[in-house]
Parts: structure tokens; C-alpha cells; sequence
């Protein structure tokens, strides 16, 4: 079952995000990186956005468990319009549900959603290398446009990330 998510979702959420990061990132991330990620981190930072009326945060549901979400609001990118573009700023499973459907079916809500509020394009970002999301997102007929972004974690690592756009 696909749901918006509430404040009362974050814990669920931090904890999808940090595994999915986890096994999504082996061997593209620094182990002890991920080994530190922090679900009382991830869930602090999740409160924030379930309270911004902006911000559009999904939850797929198995047996009462969320295992997977996604989230978009308008684009953050300064080369776009903000008011017809939207970022899919995350899309995350559990390995557990990987292949069954469930990131398709949150991506088709969300795109959904996008429309209904009138947007008429759609970004996102993914880690260079993550080939596994790579191919989702063209099956979904995301392109890659060319632009490309460091995004820095700490003093020491740096995500190299593509932007993938399509029409709404």
C-alpha cells in the first residue's frame, strides 16, 4: 500500500533510507562510511521535510511495514524553473524489496502527484556508478542531460552525481 507519509513515519523512513544506502552503496562507498550511517540521524533530519507542506513524501507499506519511500518537492537546481520542475530527491528500498515492483509503483504515484501539481518536468539525481538505479530510471525514460554535481559528505568524500530529467 502506497500512503503520504507523517512526522509519525520518520523513524520507519531513517531506517530504510540508512539500509537501502548501505546495501545500494556497497563498493561504491567508503565501507566505514556506511557502516556509520546513523538511523537517529537520518531521523532527525526526516522531521523537517514531513513538515513541509512543499514537500511530497511517499511510503509503500508491506504487512505495516514501510519498505520503501520517495519524496519530491520543486526542483533545488538554479538552471530550472522552479515552478514547472520537479526533483524526485529520493527513492529508496529495502534490499528485501528490490524487484518486486515497489520502486515502480512508488515512481508511477509520484509521477502522478507531479502532475496534479502541475509540474511538466522531472529531475533527479543519482551516484555515478550506481548502475542499478541508472537503469531504473531509463526504464522509467529518465535521461541523463549532462549536468553533473559533487556533493560533499564530509572532508574526505565526495558524491559524483548525474542528473537525469524526462518530461512529467
Amino acid at each position: 500500500m502506497i500512503r503520504k507519509a507523517t512526522v509519525n513515519d520518520a523513524r520507519a523512513i531513517a531506517e530504510v533510507h540508512v539500509k537501502s544506502w548501505q546495501a545500494a552503496y556497497r563498493g561504491l562507498l567508503p565501507e566505514g562510511f556506511l557502516r556509520s550511517l546513523s538511523v537517529e540521524r537520518r531521523e532527525e533530519q526526516w522531521r523537517r521535510p514531513l513538515q513541509n507542506p512543499e514537500q511530497v513524501i511517499l511510503v509503500y507499506e508491506l504487512e505495516n511495514q514501510v519498505v520503501a519511500f520517495c519524496s519530491f518537492a520543486p526542483s533545488r537546481d538554479d538552471d530550472v524553473d522552479k515552478t514547472t520542475t520537479a526533483e524526485l530527491g529520493t527513492i529508496y528500498a529495502l534490499e528485501t524489496a528490490w524487484g518486486q515492483g515497489v520502486g515502480r509503483a512508488l515512481w508511477q504515484e509520484a509521477i502522478k502527484l507531479m502532475r496534479e501539481k502541475r509540474f511538466t518536468e522531472v529531475t533527479l539525481w543519482v551516484l555515478k556508478g550506481n548502475e542499478r538505479a541508472i537503469k531504473f530510471y531509463e526504464r522509467q525514460r529518465m535521461m541523463f542531460d549532462g549536468t553533473t554535481k559533487i556533493e560533499r559528505m564530509n572532508e574526505r568524500l565526495e558524491l559524483h552525481e548525474l542528473r537525469y530529467q524526462m518530461k512529467a
